[in-house]
């Protein structure tokens, strides 16, 4: 059956109820082993399932699933629990090292959109311009996102009031006209979401070109990137697992990296897009140089999974 989102609903499920009961720590331990993981040390075992779920751990352990037997999930032979846990602690490094590439290029591209488009119109709240943007794009609703983010209604003394930053609360209480914060106020609580789409709607062509002009690219790929970007910033927000990810929001191909985004669908092009932007906004970063490191402190993932091959370290671009 096709809904109105336009998914298919199995016919036989719709009146399926889920049954499976809570498991406790060491039913969850008895679990695992009763499909192949070798458990070298239970306590160590038990205090990891204590902290990290049982569902997201098992998420990780999908690299290791054999064939099934008798209908029941097995483990390949001699998949142990700490190979599993090093594919999680691997993903959460790595997300680390994400977070902090992309807080970099997050704020250098809002300061670049902001100060050549605040210069251009000799305007500190040319955002507040509908005629600036795309007849499609809802200009309301990023007024709408703004004003909440700056908690545009609060009264002095709410709870509300004392929340908002304070360069913001000294403008509300300061200024009456115009009627929200200058620019380079509201780009410190937009989110990079929020950037993308100002960018990719701007309706004079020459504003997406000289906001790129900075960054070397041309504004086709900015748009894309920027998407791609966004989509992997609320992946690690929300602790998502990024290493061996079939990402299905893909970043475009260019031709001056064509060998590095062509598996645009694998962690490995993100990769790249990020030290591409670094290369411009923080010449000398050792970002790729930690990316290295990581990849080799953890020797048993499956570097494949990511988009790279195995002489992927000589290609002077990572470097």
């Amino acid at each position: 059956m096709r809904t109105p989102m336009g998914f298919l609903l199995p016919m036989n499920n719709q009146n399926t109820t889920f049954e499976k009961p809570p498991l406790s720590i060491e039913a969850q331990l008895d679990r695992l082993m009763s499909r192949g993981v070798v458990i070298q040390d239970k306590d160590i075992a038990r205090h990891y399932l204590s902290y990290i779920s049982y569902y997201r751990f098992c998420g990780y352990a999908i690299e290791f699933e054999g064939e099934l037997v008798d209908g029941e999930k097995r483990y390949r032979d001699g998949t142990t629990f700490e190979q599993i846990l090093d594919c999680y602690v691997f993903d959460r490094k790595l997300r680390l090292l994400v977070i902090d590439a992309i807080e970099r290029i997050e704020i250098a591209i809002r300061t670049v959109i902001i100060n050549e488009l605040a210069l251009k119109y000799n305007d500190a709240h040319w955002y507040l311009d509908k005629s600036l943007f795309l007849p499609k794009f809802r200009h309301d609703d990023l007024i709408q996102t703004i004003k909440k983010e700056t908690k545009y209604k609060a009264q002095d003394g709410s709870v509300q009031d004392k929340r908002r930053e304070r360069f913001i609360k000294h403008y509300y209480d300061k200024y009456q006209m115009p009627e929200l914060p200058a620019v380079w106020m509201v780009t410190e609580v937009l989110p990079l979401g929020s950037w993308s789409m100002i960018f990719a709607n701007l309706v004079d062509r020459e504003n997406q070109k000289i906001i790129c002009k900075r960054f070397g690219i041309n504004y086709v790929v900015m748009e894309s990137w920027l998407h791609a970007l966004t989509y992997l910033r609320n992946l690690c927000a929300h602790h998502g697992k990024l290493w061996n990810r079939n990402f299905t929001l893909k970043p475009l191909v260019t031709n001056d990296y064509r060998k590095q985004l062509e598996k645009n669908s694998r962690f490995s092009a993100q990769a790249a897009i990020l030290k591409i932007f670094l290369d411009v906004i923080s010449p000398g970063s050792e970002w790729a140089y930690h990316l290295r490191a990581l990849i080799k402190q953890h020797p048993m993932i499956d570097i494949k999974r990511m988009g790279l091959n195995k002489n992927w370290e000589s290609d002077s671009f990572w470097k």
